[in-house]
């Protein structure tokens, strides 16, 4: 196009072009106007460069519409082109020079006529940048003087045009009034970003406290947790007494939510004794404190007495919120500990009567209940029921969304996938289109929800979403959300035939991670590890890691979650199954594989008894018993496909399959390698070899 431009008889080389096509960036007008400068001979014997072309274009025009340039170019958006020809203190009808610049392609319309821009971003950089500082400073003020005495700007435009003109103190007024704005709009990173701006200009205002502690929130509501508790304890410094301790509980909060565990226990631990509690020491006192404070939740009841947040005392309010920081802090870290002060939350929240409090409590006090099927006061589906219909009574959107988050929760350890699935959607749209603050919640609805698909078989959905997700917490310094991702979706690896990188992308996380105890983020680092060495077909590597874990994992009381003591006996019971084929002792790993199977089976769910038809069909192959290890293939495949778990069932048919060895064998492991397929498993031996090892002579 260029070459089509510039006449015959100038002197530009090929190289020439390609540096004006460069110089043009793109720009069909700018490459025709460089064109032009080019091919009447103003380059003289330098390259001609755009900021050359700019100001030969603008020698020629008057002196007024040069000024009139410069002040739109510092405003840096679209402005109504009469306030603009005011700032330049001229007087009259200003629509005859508006005509002259954009008919020389200065200017343009941005939306109507009544708004006018650069034609183009890069004569506005052009422009701005040669404009000298105290120049800019003038025009900026002049833009205040004018916008003040119209009243026709915005706080976000005052802001600018204060900054720009050096008043710091007004700069500051205005960038706060525009953060209010922003995040009543729900803009938080734009909030975010005019509060740091606010205490930053003016730090000694006397606004300046209450704008670092909305920077914080902010910072949360954009789901930035460490960056907001670091603000956070900033801002608590030299507060009264209550108003410290809670700036603080916020950041503890943030922190441990974000997967900082170590310092966020630190922080927290001075908020508990504030308020006049304590973590409990170790697993075995919170268990003892557990079980002492749900029989005192037993002999107390449900009941309470409904009271507006304006009449309960704010020191109850503080520690009932403290429990809860606690709570979803530590629910999917340490979950014993959570569990105790998740007791403690529901009945001071009872005692208050606070009906968002008691809703929020009664939902997470029913996930508690679903992942150790305790039950003893009333059963998890009777608490979910309760904070179901005490939020829609109050129409509060969080107590809702929890409500809908937690049944969710519940239904995923309960083995119902599908329901999982709708309701974690369901509360993902809530969180999303009707609260703020949530990201503790948001996290928990995409990591269930993400868990309910891997169950169901959904593996290319998984496989697609995650790594945006990935990008997104790293991007926002979401070091729990990360680790979950890279830990806990490890199968997505795997189903890509990558276990080097899903390997990698676990040790990375953990290297990260809190080395402080053994938590739920070990486990998901444990399993992730041993399912990559079952993959591999390691036999040794992987029961050296669960035999080495094994104690770390009921020391901390992780198998009271019904769904992890399904999971991790299904994790060993494979790892013997693959050392049974691998040593000439054999007996005692299978015996180690067929007492996990029983145990697993006597879970009754409906996803844990076809896991065990699996396990003992195993075990019966190893043992030349054939036609019985055909039947529990047989009942597993019909189990699975009615627990809707596909990637479970094709890889019990492959083993079916390779078992029946004749035709209709055959078409058995034809439909599972078809379905795997359909799903971008990468290599439907190796994988169904990590799911269902111990098949000797039928293994990859």
């Amino acid at each position: 196009m260029l070459g089509a431009l510039i006449p015959r008889e100038s002197r530009a080389e090929e190289v020439d072009t390609r540096r004006l096509a460069r110089e043009a960036g793109g720009s069909p007008l700018l490459l025709e106007q460089l064109a032009h400068y080019v091919a009447v001979g103003e380059t003289a014997d330098r390259p001609a460069t755009f900021g050359d072309m700019l100001r030969a274009r603008l020698r020629s025009l008057p002196e007024t519409a040069r000024h009139f340039l410069d002040t739109l170019a510092l405003c840096g958006r679209p402005m109504a082109p009469h306030l603009v020809y005011e700032a330049c203190h001229l007087s009259g009808d200003e629509r005859p020079l508006v005509g002259l610049l954009r008919s020389q392609h200065f200017i343009r319309n941005s939306g109507s006529a009544e708004r006018v821009e650069l034609y183009h971003d890069r004569v506005r950089q052009t422009l701005a940048t040669q404009v000298p500082r105290e120049a800019a400073r003038r025009i900026h003020r002049a833009m205040v003087e004018t916008l003040v005495a119209r009243q026709a700007a915005d706080p976000d435009v005052l802001f600018e045009h204060y900054e720009g003109a050096g008043d710091q103190q007004q700069a500051a007024t205005q960038a706060a009034r525009a953060a209010l704005r922003a995040g009543s709009a729900l803009a938080f990173d734009r909030a975010a970003f005019l509060y740091r701006r606010a205490v930053e200009l003016d730090p000694g205002a006397f606004d300046a406290p209450e704008w670092k502690q909305a920077l914080g929130t902010a910072l949360a509501n954009a789901g930035r947790p460490a960056d907001s508790a670091d603000v956070y304890l900033d801002a608590s410094a030299g507060r009264q007494t209550a108003e410290r301790i809670e700036l603080q509980r916020r950041a503890a909060e943030q922190l441990l939510i974000g997967g900082h565990i170590d310092r966020g226990l630190e922080v927290l631990r001075e908020v508990l004794a504030g308020v006049g509690m304590r973590l409990a020491s170790g697993p075995r006192s919170a268990l003892a404190s557990l079980i002492w404070r749900r029989a005192k939740l037993r002999w107390r009841g449900l009941d309470f007495v409904e009271r507006a947040e304006s009449r309960v005392a704010a020191d109850a309010l503080l520690r009932v919120d403290t429990c809860w920081s606690v709570v979803t802090g530590l629910a999917m870290v340490d979950n014993i500990r959570a569990a105790d002060f998740q007791t403690r939350h529901l009945i001071l929240a009872l005692e208050t009567g606070e009906p968002s409090r008691v809703a929020r409590a009664l939902a997470a006090e029913a996930v508690f209940r679903a992942s150790d099927k305790s039950g003893n006061l009333e059963g998890a589906g009777s608490f979910a029921e309760r904070a179901r219909l005490l939020s829609e009574k109050i129409a509060h959107p969080h107590s809702i969304a929890l409500s809908v988050l937690t049944s969710g929760m519940g239904a995923l350890l309960d083995g119902q996938w599908r329901q999982a699935t709708g309701l974690c959607s369901r509360a993902l749209q809530i969180l999303r289109d009707e609260c703020v603050g949530t990201t503790w919640e948001v996290n928990l609805a995409q990591n269930f929800l993400l868990g309910s698909l891997l169950f169901r078989g959904e593996l290319r959905e998984v496989a697609v979403q995650l790594p945006g997700l990935l990008d997104s917490a790293r991007e926002r310094g979401n070091l729990y959300f990360e680790t979950e991702l890279r830990t806990r979706m490890n199968l997505v690896w795997l189903v890509a035939d990558q276990p080097d990188e899903g390997q990698r992308q676990a040790d990375e996380a953990m290297e990260r991670w809190s080395h402080e105890g053994f938590h739920r983020q070990h486990y998901n680092h444990v399993l992730a590890s041993i399912q990559t060495a079952l993959y591999r077909g390691e036999a040794e590597a992987a029961w050296e890691q669960i035999t080495r874990n094994w104690s770390s994992m009921e020391r901390t009381f992780l198998f009271r979650v019904q769904f992890l003591r399904i999971e991790a006996a299904y994790l060993r019971a494979r790892c013997a199954l693959l050392m049974a084929g691998a040593r000439a002792d054999s007996a005692r790993f299978l015996a180690v594989a067929r007492g996990d199977a029983r145990r697993i089976d006597r879970e009754k769910t409906a996803w844990s008894a076809p896991v065990a038809l699996l396990l003992d069909a195993a075990v019966a192959c190893h043992e030349g018993r054939t036609a019985v290890a055909r039947q529990h293939l047989e009942r597993a495949v019909a189990d699975f496909d009615r627990a809707e778990m596909q990637l479970y069932a094709a890889v019990a048919r492959r083993r079916l399959g390779a078992l029946c060895g004749d035709e209709q064998g055959r078409a058995l492991t034809r439909q599972a390698d078809e379905w795997m397929a359909s799903q971008d498993v990468r290599n439907p031996a190796l994988l169904t070899r990590m799911f269902a090892p111990g098949f000797p002579g039928v293994d990859a």
